[in-house]
């Protein structure tokens, strides 16, 4: 799944950099094109906040929290809205 196309973003060209990350959604298991990885990170569930009402609008819900990681905003995807009919 090509993450830019899925969110609506305009395509780019892959890269040396753009990877494909696997995940579990629900009982799928999928693989994200991404630009890039910078580091992987386990975030305590109690970090994760609800999303501002700037981004909660966007992408029909997708976004369903945020953590901050030192002067970074990390968002995070509803994986239930990732795949429709899952």
């Amino acid at each position: 799944m090509d993450l830019r196309k899925h969110l609506g973003i305009a395509t780019g060209d892959e890269t040396r950099r753009s990877r494909v990350v696997v995940a579990e959604l629900g009982r799928h298991t999928v693989g994200l094109m991404v630009d890039g990885v910078s580091q992987v990170v386990m975030v305590p569930t109690a970090d994760i906040e609800p999303p501002p009402s700037l981004v909660a609008g966007v992408n029909d819900g997708q976004v369903c929290g945020v953590v901050r990681l030192g002067d970074k905003l990390v968002l995070f995807l509803d994986p239930d809205r990732m795949l429709p009919n899952s």
